[in-house]
């Protein structure tokens, strides 16, 4: 079954809200090979939504559960890459090979060198002592001040260290949909 017409919004395709239909060029013969959703205003709010919902419970996950989501989705990009070279292909116009071993492979490798760094990385949580009436700075430019209040203690259990597991893989993932679901104006 094909969701070009659709986004996975929330764990599950579903159509857009507002219906805008974009042809796909294939540059080597200038014929549209396939036809893709363009997002809307709603769905990008959408998006944001179950992104936020997700984060409730994603974002606290750890590192070793995150290492098995990447490893789960290398081994699908494995599978999947011959279908992943023929979308490029046909996308770019460039040969099946080069997307392939290219396009595809510089993918794989990324992939492959996030979960090395995953599962080789120091993580340490280091949350020091703090008074929310201490002045900014800390006493005697101590370092640990208020700004360890409200907005620092935001920034302490923001997640920071998984920028590519938050939503940059659609780009490898589903190529047609990232270079060409932008929002509509």
């Amino acid at each position: 079954m094909s969701h070009a017409l659709q986004f996975y919004i929330g764990g599950a395709w579903v159509d857009p809200v507002v219906p805008n239909r974009l042809d796909v060029i294939d540059p080597s013969n200038e014929d549209a090979f396939a036809e893709i959703s363009l997002g809307s205003e709603a769905d990008v709010d959408r998006a944001v939504a179950a992104a936020k919902r997700a984060f409730e419970t994603f974002g606290f996950t750890r590192p070793a559960e995150r290492l098995a989501l990447l490893r789960r989705i290398i081994a699908v990009y494995k599978e999947r890459r011959t279908d992943l070279a023929v979308a490029v292909s046909r996308e770019m116009g460039a040969t099946r090979k080069f997307a392939l071993e290219n396009q595809v492979g510089v993918g794989l490798a990324h992939l492959e060198k996030m979960a090395k760094v995953l599962e080789t990385f120091a993580f340490e949580e280091n949350y020091p002592a703090w008074d929310a009436g201490m002045p900014f700075g800390g006493y005697k430019q101590s370092g640990n001040g208020r700004e360890y209040a409200e907005y620092g203690l935001e920034e302490l259990s923001r997640d920071k260290g998984y920028p590519w597991l938050r939503g940059g893989l659609m780009a490898l993932l589903a190529p047609t949909r990232s270079w060409h679901g932008r929002v509509s104006t």
